[in-house]
């Protein structure tokens, strides 16, 4: 069985904390959450994760790293069976792949393919 901190904490290595490139699709990231993505939750997503005003990118500057792991978890880790994974290495790779804009499509693609129990 695969664990979530070793996922996330191997995708956060792979993240350079915040980057504001012009010429990225997703608008400002910080730890790997993009303006983007928080623009695609709904109201009440964003008052789970303890956002009460519509995302800026302020909100992504003052993005804190456990706030980020509530969100990798919650819309992320949970969005497929990681936990089933029996080699964490091969989770975490998954779920560093499986990130922002085609988590849903890969994770239903992949795990089509990857045994998982």
């Amino acid at each position: 069985m695969s664990d979530f901190e070793c996922a996330v904490n191997y995708v956060l290595r792979n993240e350079n904390g915040l980057i504001e490139n012009p010429h990225d699709n997703g608008g400002i990231t910080n730890h790997g959450i993009s303006l983007r993505f928080l623009k695609s939750l709904s109201i009440l997503e964003l008052t789970n994760i303890s956002i009460f005003e519509e995302p800026n990118e302020q909100t992504i500057r003052d993005l804190t790293l456990s706030k980020a792991k509530v969100i990798y978890f919650m819309y992320f880790w949970n969005a497929a069976p990681f936990d089933k994974i029996l080699n964490q290495e091969h989770c975490n790779y998954i779920f560093d792949m499986g990130g922002a804009v085609f988590r849903r499509r890969v994770y239903r693609e992949l795990f089509g393919a990857v045994a998982v129990a």
